[in-house]
């Protein structure tokens, strides 16, 4: 399933169930989410018991409006195929229901991971309103931050939508700064503001937490070398790094970062990455591909920022590598790239025909 646009690498994996004689269907659960289509009219549309798996593929729009909307389109899709499997008819998803909404609530594994004293940055996850964002200091937790700023974004993972940095500034009229990011008719935007004093910094505060309505995250800002996502397709990841644009602080290719294939990553990034999917509990390892964030501190150390499953940016490596070389590459047409050289790509399509759930 996908939202706006099909994806180079959902492509590509099209492109290799149909070699393999696969029949595949895409659909846009954007509609339903939207109104365009009933969800009774998109259960017509497929003859069910010819269909044997469902690969979830979702896209930004999805995390962000996961608890407001999608999430109950998933959940009625759970009930239709528990009755399908009381006739008979058991069809696989990857990742599975429990799967995507423990890897799309960030408050809630984010607070099972520190439980198990995971290496991650110092976060507060703070309820949303009436209970919990009213009792929060907004101005003593960034004067004990220990660092420059602090970060806020909503618990449900956003694409960058609606992240802001906060931090103190030097200057004889402002005492804080806030840097914005967020979306406007899909186009990703930044922008700057400067804040008096810390009633008007609290006030922020509380209109930012009534605008997202969900629990949100404040976490320490960090000085950093590196953004790292290490991609399990099985269970041997291959490693990203991600760039930050100037002037735009964020390691997002939306917001021209880019990201770059390590062929020998440092083994400390390997076994930190294998140190955090170990801890995983089985739920969130249901799903073909699984992507571990980190960054990397000026001190060296290691940090976990998040963890994400089923989104469509699985990097398959050689692909970005192509397109890296040679600038032209990603004009061909995907059925000219040679599928049997995409590692990553084999092992994904491999995994998907033979997934099955315990």
């Amino acid at each position: 399933m996908r939202t706006e646009r099909t994806h180079d690498d959902l492509e590509l994996v099209v492109s290799e169930l149909k070699i393999r004689g696969i029949q595949v269907f895409i659909f846009n659960v954007q509609l339903v989410a939207e109104g365009g289509l009933s969800f009774t009219d998109f259960i017509n549309s497929y003859i069910w018991e010819e269909i044997d798996i469902i690969d979830v593929r979702y896209c930004r729009g999805i995390a962000r409006n996961w608890l407001s909307t999608y999430k109950r389109i998933f959940d009625e899709l759970q009930d239709f195929l528990q009755i399908q499997e009381t006739r008979g008819n058991v069809i696989t998803v990857t990742p599975s229901f429990a799967t995507l909404h423990w890897v799309l609530y960030k408050a809630g594994y984010i607070k099972e991971l520190q439980e198990q004293k995971i290496s991650m940055i110092p976060t507060m996850i703070i309820p949303p309103p009436p209970d919990g964002h009213s009792e929060f200091d907004i101005v003593d937790y960034l004067n004990q931050a220990g660092s420059e700023g602090i970060v806020l974004k909503p618990a449900v993972g956003s694409g960058a939508n609606k992240l802001e940095f906060i931090r103190k500034v030097i200057d004889s009229e402002y005492q804080y700064q806030v840097k914005s990011y967020y979306l406007d008719n899909h186009q990703e935007k930044q922008i700057i503001n400067f804040i008096k004093n810390y009633r008007e910094l609290n006030s922020h505060f509380q209109d930012y937490c009534n605008q997202i309505n969900i629990p949100i995250l404040v976490q320490h800002f960090e000085k950093i070398t590196s953004e790292i996502s290490m991609v399990f397709v099985g269970e041997i990841p291959h490693c990203i790094e991600r760039t930050t644009a100037p002037n735009m602080g964020i390691a997002h290719e939306r917001f021209g970062g880019e990201n770059i294939l390590i062929i020998n990553p440092p083994n400390k990034w390997l076994t930190f990455a294998q140190e955090v999917y170990q801890a995983l509990p089985e739920v969130a390892k249901k799903t073909i591909s699984l992507r571990i964030d980190m960054f990397e501190r000026l001190d060296g150390e290691l940090v976990l920022s998040e963890i994400e499953g089923a989104s469509h940016r699985t990097f398959f490596p050689e692909v970005l590598q192509l397109c890296k070389e040679h600038p032209l590459a990603e004009k061909r047409r995907i059925e000219q790239l040679d599928l049997n050289k995409i590692r990553a790509l084999k092992k994904y399509v491999e995994l998907l025909c033979s997934f099955k759930l315990s």
